[in-house]
Order: C-alpha cells, then structure tokens, then sequence
C-alpha cells in the first residue's frame, strides 16, 4: 500500500500490510522485496546484499508460504508462516571464483565460468563443498589435521572504503556486488541501473562496472580515476572501450562526499595532483550528478587464518602443508592468467610434497 520500511536490519520484527508493498534497505538501497497479496507472491525486484547465510531473520508476513532467491549469494530466503520465521539458507552457490562473480556479463558469454568447472569435474576423485567459509565453518588447524595438503584460493573478499563522506548513503555500493549480480540474473532487463551513474575507480572493475551500466540504459556514465591515465591499472585497450560504449573518463579527481537527501543525488570531487610527498588535493572542486555510485577502488585480503605470513595484504608462502594462489596471494599481478599459473605451481609443488621429491 506504498508503505516504505527501513532500518530493518536492525529491527527484529516487522509488521507487514497487506496488499502490495515495497520496503528498501538502508545500506545500498538496492533492496526492493514485493509482496503481491493476489498473487501470493514475493517477488526480489532489484538485489538482496545484505543477508548472511544461515542467520533467522524473524518478521511477521501475509498469509502463506513464499521463496526469494539472491542471485548475489546464492541464498534461498524462504518465509514459513508455521515456525513465524524468515530463514536464509544456502542454494546455488557456485564454484568458479571471479571467473563466475566477478566478470562483466558483456564479457562472459556463454556461460564458459561453469562449462570449465564442469569440465574439471569430468576427470573424477574431485568434491566441491559451496557454502563454506573459511573461519566461520572450518578453520586452517582443521583442514591440515584432516589432509596432507592445504591450497588456498580465498581471493580478496574485502572491498576498500572510499573514505570520503556520504558513502554509507543509500545509492552507493560495490562495484563487485553489483557485476555478481549481472553474472547471476538471468534476465539483465530487469536488473536495474541507475540514470546517472558514476564509478570511482581506475581499474578492470570500474570499467565492467561502467560498460555494464551503459548497456544496461544509464543515460550517462563516468568514471572518476584519482591519478592520471597511464597510472589506471584497466588496460588502454579497456579504456578505449569504455569511451567507444560511450563511458566518460575523468582523470586526477577524488571524492570528496556524496550528496543527497536520504540518498546519493550527486558526488563532489576535488581535482589531484602528483608532489613530492604524494597525491594532494587542489581548491578547485566539482560536482557530478549520480543516482548510483559504484565504489571500485580496491579489494583487500579478509579472513585470513592466523598463523600466515600476510606480506602487504597478500598470503605469502610459509610451509607447513599450506600453498596459496591466486588473488590472495603475494607474487603476482591479480590476473585470471596469473591464477592458474599459480595454480598450476602449488599442485606440483604439492605432488612433490606427497612423493617425497620435495
């Protein structure tokens, strides 16, 4: 009946009324649950970001049995009026990495995350376990009582913060959540996207973010790069991209604060230079117009076990029956390229390990 609810992750039970009604979630915005009285359906019509596996949610619904399915976590969030609980619980987790969550879906076609996964499985002895975390279900000392081998390929799961005042402000989220949620709808034209988006960021991720978000029917799109265009670390080729599918790039500009009544309006940002002691800020300050802002400028290591060597941010190697790849790892530049070649190193230093050639 229009009525708009927030705040409800911190409110352990809502009253919901009847007929048709959309509710909002305070960090992003992006969270819009419909509940059709008629239909008896409970429809997730933009993204569900903020739910944890496993974690009861009580809240009070209409009559009847209703499923919503996140394409960003893989969760099923069933709601049953019998036990009066809103429960979401692990269902289609997928294997696959970044190559499956992380990849603009302009890029990924074909599904070819998946048909490599299935195509590893093919050769037998191989079990996958989704809907694992590492220190919340199992940890280290754990995997190495139980195997001989320990890999880890945790990627970087932490996102960097801008730092900048207003980013908590609906309207603004990560550019990695938003690409999962492209790789994980199967009907992008119901993905919705903002009239003026504007992507903080330099580098692959910012420009999947930006590309995505035009084709999807942003009016305008820009991305906003601290430094200048040599220091990006998206490839020319990428920017060139971005540019021909008519994506703006600003370059020496960092953001000051988003603004906004209630949610992201606009996003002002004050021209950089290069000195001697670093990137500093100029008087010279602008304003861009933005309805949504993805934050693309960075991911940090998060969860790492203790008793690792963490070496700026990233697992360095450090024995005791445990190799790192990928992301995660210190060595090497975080490439999809240079995953599997670490990938490849750890499985015959650990085949060395096991025959006693080491």
């Amino acid at each position: 009946n229009g009525r708009e609810f927030k705040d409800l992750t911190t409110t352990s039970t809502a009253a919901f009324a009847q007929g048709t009604f959309n509710f909002t979630d305070r960090f992003s915005g992006t969270l819009g649950l419909r509940w059709s009285k008629d239909q008896k359906d409970y429809t997730n019509f933009r993204s569900t970001r903020n739910i944890i596996a496993g974690v009861p949610t009580p809240y009070t619904a209409p009559d009847g049995e209703w499923t919503d399915v996140s394409p960003r976590f893989g969760l099923e969030q069933r709601w049953t009026p019998d036990v009066m609980t809103y429960l979401s619980v692990a269902k289609g987790y997928k294997a696959g990495g970044l190559n499956e969550y992380g990849i603009a879906s302009y890029k990924a076609t074909d599904d070819f995350a998946q048909a490599e996964v299935d195509w590893l499985l093919r050769i037998g002895g191989i079990e996958v376990r989704t809907g694992v975390e590492l220190g919340r279900d199992l940890t280290l000392e754990a995997l190495q009582a139980q195997y001989d081998a320990v890999f880890l390929g945790i990627g970087l799961a932490g996102v960097n913060a801008l730092r900048a005042e207003g980013e908590e402000m609906p309207g603004v989220r990560d550019a990695v959540d938003f690409i999962a949620e492209l790789r994980q709808t199967a009907d992008l034209s119901r993905l919705p996207v903002g009239r003026d988006v504007v992507v903080i960021g330099g580098g692959m991720t910012a420009v999947d973010a930006a590309v995505q978000s035009k084709l999807l029917g942003a009016e305008t799109v820009t991305i906003v790069y601290r430094r200048g265009r040599d220091r990006m670390s998206a490839s020319g080729h990428e920017q060139d991209h971005a540019v021909q599918a008519g994506v703006r790039i600003i370059h020496n500009a960092a953001p000051l604060r988003v603004l906004g009544n209630g949610a992201a309006q606009a996003v002002e940002f004050a021209y950089t230079e290069d000195g001697p002691d670093g990137l500093v800020l100029a008087s010279e300050t602008f304003t861009l117009k933005a309805d949504q802002v993805f934050k693309a400028i960075g991911q940090t290591l998060k969860g790492a076990p203790e008793g690792l060597t963490v070496t700026g941010g990233k697992i360095s190697p450090s024995g005791a029956r445990v190799w790192a790849g990928g992301d995660c790892a210190a060595g090497g530049e975080d490439l999809t390229v240079t995953a599997v070649a670490e990938g490849r190193d750890a499985a015959e230093a650990i085949h060395r390990h096991l025959t006693g050639r080491a």
